[in-house]
């Protein structure tokens, strides 16, 4: 996958270049650009026979472990594995990590950190200030010196709703709200907006400034939510020991025809395929599951969702970051990081996914 994608992205943005750069005089430079660029791409080719070679073996690996029977000692795991997504017990171990191995279910493809963490251990990691409770804090500085980053999530929202017919008065529950933020300004935009999210503080702080939220988890019995006309969820499912099941019961909650917007780190990624555990966003214990087009959309479609949208969501920061990741040294001119920028936009090749959906069928 990420040989063929590097190979478009260079040869796309060579194309792109021979398009958007017309002009006599600058034609001598646009030739040594492209020449440049047939370098990189010849050293992207011999990368490619590398990673050819690795998933042909990669393959093989994964056609003898689908007849195995060894279960556990054949597969090396460092304990029993049972998918969330599909229930299947058989998976491939991608790579050791100290926080456990990544795995990828051998019948639906999810891909997980195994084993997960328990409760308890779950319970300790966000109990303690960490990275994300100092991006939780940031964000609320952030907010209240200007609210107008949150304010534009919110319009982005609500275009949404309104592309999916959704009455302007809409139910709105975001789960993984964090301290409320984006829901917040939903609300002034007269939706009826509740957030969800474990974080006592970030709760508090979400009911103390005019919002609605509840502490908790969708997985918690007690916790009692209305049907809603859309669910919402950004940077949040990763982190949850079981997101399918938190899926499920957002299709539960979800009105016949309601939305689900959602935002995952893209695991599928040039960068992130190229990095693997040293990815940015590879952060276990925090980040427990990592999504693919492959495994998620299915999964979403066998438990009754329609995807109606699918954005790749990229930034200029990863134009670097590509560069760094496949070893090129020069920094690329303005116009080649604005190509290279919508291309890993357009072939959803960059580091996170949106994915909006409709629930089409009633809960299984």
């Amino acid at each position: 996958m990420i040989k063929t994608a590097a190979k478009s992205f260079l040869g796309a943005l060579g194309y792109t270049m021979q398009r958007t750069s017309t002009a006599q005089a600058a034609r001598a430079d646009i030739d040594a650009g492209l020449a440049e660029i047939g370098a990189k791409t010849l050293r992207i080719d011999q990368l490619e026979a590398t990673l050819a070679d690795g998933a042909m073996r990669l393959a093989s690996l994964e056609r003898d472990l689908a007849h195995a029977h060894g279960g556990l000692e054949s597969l090396g795991l460092r304990a029993p594995f049972t998918c969330p997504a599909c229930g299947g017990h058989e998976a491939l171990k991608m790579f050791k990590h100290y926080h456990g191995d990544l795995v990828k279910c051998s019948g639906c493809k999810a891909q997980l950190m195994w084993p997960l963490p328990s409760n308890e251990e779950l319970a300790a990691i966000y109990g303690a200030r960490n990275a994300f409770t100092d991006i939780g804090d940031d964000d609320v500085a952030r907010y209240r010196a200007d609210p107008s980053d949150k304010a534009n999530h919110a319009r982005h929202i609500a275009r949404i709703l309104e592309r999916f017919g959704q009455p302007g008065d809409a139910t709105v529950i975001e789960v993984g709200c964090m301290h409320g933020l984006v829901m917040l300004e939903l609300g002034k935009l007269g939706y009826d907006c509740i957030g969800v999210d474990p974080s006592p503080e970030g709760i508090a702080f979400l009911n103390a400034n005019g919002g609605r939220g509840y502490c908790g988890t969708l997985s918690d019995a007690a916790l009692s939510l209305p049907r809603a006309n859309a669910v919402v969820s950004f940077h949040a499912l990763e982190h949850m020991p079981d997101p399918y099941a938190a899926l499920r019961r957002i299709h539960d909650l979800l009105l016949p025809g309601g939305v689900l917007d959602i935002a995952v780190p893209c695991w599928g990624g040039l960068v992130a395929q190229r990095r693997l555990d040293r990815w940015k966003w590879f952060a276990p214990p925090f980040h427990l599951h990592y999504f693919t087009e492959e495994a998620l959309l299915p999964f979403l479609a066998s438990i009754g969702f329609e995807v109606r949208e699918l954005t790749g969501v990229t930034g200029e920061h990863e134009v670097d970051e590509l560069s760094d990741a496949f070893g090129l040294k020069e920094a690329l001119p303005p116009a080649e990081r604005l190509a290279a920028m919508d291309l890993m936009r357009k072939l959803r090749l960059g580091e996170a996914l949106e994915v909006t959906a409709v629930r089409v069928t009633p809960a299984a």
